[in-house]
């Protein structure tokens, strides 16, 4: 009697606690998928960024994410787009103990004069610069990144690699001396081959080649020729307005003591990648950009159509289109320093995030319209070191371990734009574009 009553009461304590078991299952449950709804619905917000992307849903306002935003007792939970651990982004397959890295092919996002000759500002010596430009890397504001072809060339790849990036090699200017540039190239080349880096190479860069005549139209050609010819890589110049209107969209050049000389279709015939820099034109609807007369410029140099900052862009690029005459990877660079505009929104005399953010998104999205879309190379990380001529590197948000900001703390920084950065870079890394090579 004894034992049954003994087993009647296990029994009642084993029920009790398969139902309290259950409820609390069905509550983590009820959790789980209010979490999943609240992830959808930001999804759908992330998904708003397709093929073609419409620049008012990509607004400065929207940009202005946070981990979370109250409204009254509600609480929504906004995702930022997550960014991606080493093993997502990089192309990496092993073999015994060697790693390969394979170019991912994306649509580039990068910054000019980022490179470990640049990122001083925790120190001068090798292991210094090497630790912040990998801090940056791995940040995630970019995907590609511009090179010098020296010593440190291996050390660039390697990290650049890691996170599932590319590099291109700013390239030498002089036909005199392209013998012993391609012997360099040559020598560095045979490094990244050794360390099965080597298909991280997208090509050679040049920063406005035939500005003011210092480098002519026939040596640019042979160059490029030679450089195609020898290596089978994508050629990328940026060029000033003047070099292909005669008329330089920023300030008045004066291009040297001979004329300008204008490019021609020939002088482009082994490029493969291009675009245009011009900072000073406000994007934005409203903007004056130095009023009548100085569009009556733009559009005698270049097209009838330059009517606002917007069409400043797009027909300084159908007319770099339309001289090339072919297929090629066309890249925008937006304003990321404090330049001086010829009229900005309310006024606005100098750069500041909201113009910056205004030309990211601007040209984001016109990019990616293209047929082949290069990327974009924001202009610039460093300009000069002074307190008043700003650029990115004084305004991101990058931190370090300890959660203080890794440089320049005293300066304000632009939390929207560089979230935008680190979004288009992600929006970039999604696309596999039909690469001209």
């Amino acid at each position: 009697m004894i034992k049954k009553l003994i087993a009647m009461i296990i029994s009642i304590f084993v029920v009790f606690a398969v139902f309290v078991g259950c409820a609390e299952n069905n509550m983590v449950s009820s959790d789980v998928s209010s979490a999943g709804a609240s992830s959808e619905i930001s999804s759908d917000e992330g998904n708003k960024v397709s093929s073609k992307i419409e620049t008012s849903s990509v607004s400065s306002k929207e940009s202005d994410f946070s981990s979370d935003k109250t409204s009254s007792n509600k609480t929504v939970i906004i995702k930022l787009p997550s960014k991606p651990s080493k093993n997502e982004t990089s192309s990496v397959s092993s073999s015994g103990e060697v790693k390969r890295y394979t170019n991912p092919g994306n649509v580039g996002m990068m910054s000019y004069s980022l490179n470990m000759s640049t990122t001083t500002a925790l120190g001068k010596d090798a292991a210094s610069r090497e630790k912040y430009f990998r801090a940056i890397v791995e940040e995630g504001y970019f995907n590609q990144y511009l090179v010098n072809c020296n010593n440190e060339l291996l050390t660039h790849a390697e990290i650049v690699a890691e996170a599932g990036g590319s590099i291109w090699i700013i390239a030498g200017t002089s036909v005199k001396n392209l013998p012993s540039y391609i012997n360099n190239v040559k020598t560095q080349f045979e490094k990244l081959k050794e360390a099965e880096l080597l298909d991280v190479v997208n090509g050679f860069f040049w920063d406005e080649p035939t500005l003011g005549n210092r480098t002519s139209l026939e040596d640019f050609h042979t160059i490029t020729k030679t450089l195609y010819q020898t290596f089978g890589l994508r050629n990328f110049p940026v060029f000033g307005t003047a070099e292909f209107t005669g008329n330089e969209g920023n300030t008045s050049v004066n291009p040297g003591t001979k004329k300008q000389t204008i490019l021609t279709t020939k002088s482009l015939e082994y490029v493969t990648d291009m675009g245009f820099d011009s900072y000073s034109i406000d994007v934005r609807d409203g903007a004056s950009n130095g009023g009548s007369s100085q569009f009556a410029k733009w559009q005698a140099s270049c097209s009838k159509d330059i009517v606002d900052g917007k069409s400043f862009y797009t027909e300084h690029r159908k007319l770099l289109q339309k001289i090339a005459n072919k297929p090629v990877n066309y890249w925008h660079w937006p304003s990321a320093w404090y330049d001086y505009l010829w009229g900005g929104l309310n006024g606005l005399k100098y750069a500041d995030e909201a113009f910056w953010t205004a030309h990211l998104n601007f040209m984001a999205n016109d990019v990616l319209e293209q047929e082949n879309p290069g990327g974009l190379c924001i202009y610039t990380f460093r300009r000069v070191d002074t307190d008043t001529n700003v650029a990115f590197e004084r305004r991101m948000d990058l931190k370090n371990d300890s959660n203080d900001f890794m440089v320049y703390p005293d300066v304000d920084k632009y939390y929207i734009y560089s979230e935008r950065l680190r979004f288009w870079k992600e929006v970039f890394d999604s696309k596999k574009p039909n690469i001209i090579r």
